[in-house]
């Protein structure tokens, strides 16, 4: 089983302005560094399933759906707020 952040699309995004001589890679990896972590678990065998033990299921009310929606979109847009700031400080981009 492995367990670490999830690589998103921000990341091929950053990739690509850097490997366009945009950015440096220290600026780069400053990018990386703005916004929420998000994990992931992989199960990458048989063995590991199977130690697995299943404890509830919880049906979700469509207002927790929609809230959960509204928090995911305030922070995306909160995000993009933040790279655009930081771009414009690091490499003195007018987006």
């Amino acid at each position: 089983m492995i367990i670490g952040p999830i690589a998103n699309d921000t990341i091929y995004d950053i990739w690509g302005v850097t490997t366009s001589g945009i950015l440096k890679e220290e600026q780069a990896l400053s990018l990386l560094e703005i916004g929420p972590v998000y994990y992931q678990i992989v199960i990458k065998s048989e063995k590991a399933a199977s130690r697995l033990k299943w404890l509830r299921a919880d049906a979700l009310e469509s207002e927790e759906i929609k809230e959960s929606r509204r928090a995911v979109a305030t922070e995306e847009s909160e995000y993009q707020a933040l790279v655009e700031e930081k771009l414009t400080t690091i490499a003195g981009l007018e987006l």
